[in-house]
């Protein structure tokens, strides 16, 4: 038999702290497409149940994935060429890596137990990943206060440094265990503890006291597949999120110069005020284009109306537009200056029949500018220093 082919034992089990180990390569194998190292034993943590392998160091060779098959046999990809079968290795696994994902996992099993204790919320599925951790639950739509409702609990319970037990029962212990989430394995079930608080049957990482969690942070929740998705931070992860909040909060405080705590109503007010001048700003906007059209049309009697309106911008050389042409037999031809040149458009009537697109495409082409659109609308830019009101002038003369 292939020794190779056989499940690796797995050091991690009896203590998730085993960072340093030894073991012997049992053969070289292919994970999807890749070569791995299969070894007799191991304290790497292979990707699954929803938490993210270890990384580390192999024969002085970088670890960079850590799979695990249906027969327990660990695969380690590794940068490099493989140590020959037989050989005697070191392997030393990231640390700190190892020691976030034990905070995330067991801040996973604590938080899904406050939102089952609390609300009747089970976990569906879990994910621990690079980039952030969420958890689904089923039962009723969780607002955010029961949520930080859960989170209080999670965290007082990290304050009383429960003890973190792993252990696989005897068949007798085990039916004496209420677990709040059946076992997916019918052999040889690890069941994990944390204090009276938790028991559930995991394979995974975890601390060996609550207190090594730090602090659970939630980050959002959302519907998803007639589910609550939650979103949190653990360990590491959740101290530098707490210290980038509280360095945003205080950047925003320095900001409107009063104190942190203060800091959101005075954005508030902000905000309130901006969206005010905006108002402000865009009744402004509406009154000079009216303004702007009506004296274009008192000023100018025939059909095609002609102007540069100097610096307005966009919005108020379109409304313009808008309003001459409520004549259905009117044409706007209009410019306004940008700082690349001239932005122009051309406008018609419901009834006229000029070809706007057509009119501005020669432009563009016989002077260098550029733009588009349909014949009754056509906009683009014209190179600066154009004067418009000629070049208007002159097209049309030809076209009559």
């Amino acid at each position: 038999m292939d020794q190779g082919t056989k499940a690796t034992e797995l050091l991690y089990l009896g203590d998730s702290l085993r960072f340093a180990f030894e073991a012997r390569v049992l053969g070289h194998k292919q994970w999807s497409g890749r070569e791995a190292l299969v070894l007799d034993q191991t304290a790497f943590y292979p990707e699954s149940g929803g938490q993210a392998a270890d990384r580390g160091m192999l024969a002085d060779l970088a670890v960079i994935d850590v799979q695990k098959d249906k027969q327990g046999v660990i695969y380690h990809l590794i940068e490099g060429r493989l140590p020959p079968v037989g050989t005697q290795v070191a392997g030393q696994v990231d640390e700190s890596r190892r020691r976030l994902h034990m905070a995330q996992h067991t801040g996973q099993h604590m938080l899904s137990q406050a939102l089952t204790r609390l609300f009747d919320a089970p976990t569906r599925s879990s994910h621990l990943g690079e980039s952030g951790c969420t958890i689904d639950v089923g039962g009723p739509v969780l607002s955010l206060d029961k949520l930080f409702e859960a989170e209080a609990l999670v965290n007082e319970m990290i304050d009383r440094d429960l003890t973190v037990r792993a252990w696989v029962p005897a068949a007798e212990e085990l039916t004496q265990l209420t677990l709040r989430r059946r076992a997916k394995v019918s052999d040889n079930i690890r069941v994990v503890a944390i204090g009276d608080f938790d028991l559930i049957a995991c394979g995974g990482t975890h601390c060996t006291q609550s207190s090594q969690v730090g602090l659970v942070l939630l980050q959002s929740a959302e519907r998803y597949k007639g589910m609550t998705r939650v979103a949190f931070a653990a360990g590491q992860k959740a101290r530098r999120q707490a210290r980038a909040h509280g360095d945003a909060l205080r950047a925003v405080a320095r900001h409107f110069k009063c104190r942190a705590e203060d800091a959101a109503d005075h954005a508030q007010r902000s905000l309130r005020q901006s969206q005010e001048s905006q108002n402000e700003i865009k009744s402004l906007r509406m009154r000079l284009s009216d303004e702007l059209a009506h004296s274009l049309i008192a000023s100018q009697t025939a059909k095609i109306i002609s102007a540069d309106l100097g610096g307005v911008d966009q919005e108020v050389l379109r409304a313009v537009g808008k309003k001459i042409i409520q004549d259905p037999l009117r044409v706007a031809l209009l410019c306004a200056q940008v700082q690349s040149g001239l932005s122009v458009l051309a406008m018609r009537g419901a009834d006229s029949q000029f070809d706007c697109q057509d009119f501005l495409g020669q432009l563009f082409s016989k002077l260098g500018g550029q733009g588009g659109g349909r014949p009754d609308f056509s906009q683009g830019r014209l190179p600066a220093g154009t004067d418009w009101l000629s070049q208007v002038a002159q097209s049309i003369s030809q076209k009559q």
